[in-house]
């Protein structure tokens, strides 16, 4: 009988110890499992505020810019010339004041570098605002070298009312093939007031449209029709513009631009990043004028952009001006804006030492996203080009 307590006592102990160990080593992995979050966490801290000073600033040196090289050893480097120790800062000396020629560029860094950067900067910003990649397109033409960046550009781009300009061009070609009149008055009746002032004071006074007058006759030009399409983007301004366009032309308008301008845009209004900065680059086409009439006009080396109407029309448009509030006020920024349901886009030019043109889409509730990426753009190209 004491055996059997005995061996009852033993066991019962043998339990207890057994228990005791599983809550040790349950403590301790729980205890483990806290140290580990503890790393993440931390490194994930350590990560996000890396990727903050990561961002290059106008004052990051040449070397850093070439995304990760080595620093060369002075003494083994060769002497540098004028061409290759060029300055990149922004600051612009007295000496320079007067001359007025684009400032020269380092020939160290090459085109794949700047690109690289430009890229490097675009997934930064995208990656501290948590965005996807995937859903912003971005298209970058420098008017003077011909360099180009894209981002998801091989996808077709969605293009909404920013193809306004597109019509424009072709509404100003046949013009000047004498099958269209820009000046040409036309009647029509405003029954639900729907068309805005736009254009040149000039034109405004000579389309005076009364609001508490609806049912009225109006008489406008295309002119007229195109200057409140780009800067309002008037939506009866539009439609009469393409029906004017569609009976001279005797196709589909996008057709017709097709064939005239070599592009794919579809009649869903999407189009190749090619073709979108082809036609913003055909935005500075300059004036065929007559040497000798220069000449007499003391101006020799004077000639006009052919479209300077359409950018002066673009330069007035304010939709998303908060990206460019300081290039509006000094005249060197021309852009469209479209928004759907699906995207938000913004296209344009900008006129500086060396100018470029711009495309930028994203999804329809993050147009605030595309004024930053907008100033990745700018900022990088006026750290090179300016």
């Amino acid at each position: 009988m004491e055996n059997r307590d005995l061996q009852k006592r033993r066991s019962m102990r043998r339990r207890q110890r057994i228990e005791q160990q599983k809550r040790r080593k349950r403590r301790r992995i729980i205890f483990l499992m806290g140290l580990i979050l503890l790393l993440i966490f931390l490194v994930y801290g350590l990560y996000k505020i890396f990727n903050r000073q990561k961002d290059i600033s106008p004052q990051t040196d040449a070397n850093q810019i070439e995304l990760g090289q080595e620093k060369a050893d002075p003494e083994e480097s060769d002497p540098k010339t004028p061409e290759q120790d060029a300055d990149l800062s922004l600051e612009v000396k007295e000496s320079e004041e007067e001359d007025f020629s684009p400032s020269p560029i380092d020939t160290k860094i090459t085109p794949q570098m700047r690109k690289a950067n430009l890229i490097e900067r675009i997934n930064a910003f995208i990656a501290e605002e948590e965005l996807s990649k995937e859903d912003f397109n971005i298209a970058y033409l420098n008017l003077d070298n011909n360099e180009r960046v894209e981002l998801n550009g091989e996808e077709m781009l969605d293009m909404g009312r920013t193809s306004d300009f597109i019509l424009a061009i072709l509404a100003y070609d046949l013009a000047e093939e004498g099958k269209l009149d820009l000046d040409a008055p036309i009647v029509l009746e405003n029954q639900d007031n729907e068309m805005t002032q736009g254009g040149n004071q000039e034109q405004e006074d000579q389309n005076q449209v009364n609001p508490d007058q609806p049912g009225q006759v109006e008489t406008h030009s295309l002119r007229y029709f195109i200057a409140d399409m780009l800067q309002n983007a008037n939506d009866q301004a539009r439609s009469q513009l393409v029906s004017e366009v569609e009976s001279a032309a005797s196709k589909y308008w996008y057709d017709a631009a097709n064939a005239k301008y070599n592009i794919d845009l579809t009649y869903t209004n999407k189009i190749k990043a090619d073709s979108v900065l082809g036609m913003l680059a055909r935005l500075f086409e300059r004036e065929k004028s007559d040497l000798d009439e220069r000449i007499n006009q003391n101006e020799p080396e004077k000639q006009t952009y052919k479209y300077q109407e359409l950018m002066s029309f673009m330069r007035m448009n304010r939709a998303g001006a908060s990206i460019s509030a300081e290039m509006i006020a000094k005249g060197n920024f021309g852009q469209l804006a479209s928004t759907s349901y699906t995207s938000t886009i913004r296209l344009g030019y900008v006129l500086a030492n060396y100018d470029y043109v711009f495309y930028i889409s994203g999804p329809s509730d993050q147009a605030d996203k595309l004024e930053g990426l907008f100033k990745q753009l700018n900022e990088w190209h006026q750290y090179y080009y300016n």
